[in-house]
């Protein structure tokens, strides 16, 4: 985040300052935004999911695989499913869970990434998204300019299987 001099600031920018502190939200650079998500590309998902292990259990057991980097299972041309549905639920945006381990843009983005590889690399539906939230969410990150071109070609790709 940028340390800025507030004391020559105008009175809109000072209202946003105190409302994001009364929220705990905050405004992310797309230059942060991008070290951000790189960061959590490069990162297991074990590591990047501490916060909600259970996630990584089915039935009581490890669902295996989530030693690997996040990038690793996005550009695996066959990822498991339950893996990646582990990851979705996780990236459920800070809001539905009533709590923020992600900015809001970076747990959007790994949510629709996730549901766009199930989609694009293994046909696999596993969000109850509509056709058109899906739509505008693939919309969405391809206006990312943040995202690594990875992660854009995997948003074109499920954009261009939803429109067909």
């Amino acid at each position: 985040m940028q340390d800025n001099d507030i004391s020559s600031a105008d009175s809109e920018t000072l209202a946003a300052a105190l409302d994001m502190a009364r929220t705990n939200t905050f405004i992310w650079t797309p230059e942060e935004l991008s070290q951000v998500w790189r960061h959590l590309l490069r990162s297991s998902i074990r590591v990047t999911m501490s916060s909600r292990p259970q996630l990584l259990e089915s039935d009581g057991k490890p669902i295996p695989g989530a030693d690997v980097a996040l990038e690793v299972l996005l550009g695996a041309p066959a990822p498991s499913s339950a893996l990646l549905a582990a990851v979705k639920e996780f990236a459920k945006p800070a809001e539905a869970r009533g709590e923020e381990t992600l900015p809001l843009e970076i747990a959007r983005a790994l949510y629709l990434a996730v549901i766009a590889c199930a989609k694009v690399r293994s046909g696999l539906a596993i969000s109850s998204l509509s056709p058109e939230k899906l739509g505008r969410g693939m919309k969405w990150m391809l206006q990312q300019t943040w995202l690594d071109p990875a992660t854009i070609q995997l948003a074109e790709r499920a954009a261009s299987a939803q429109a067909e």
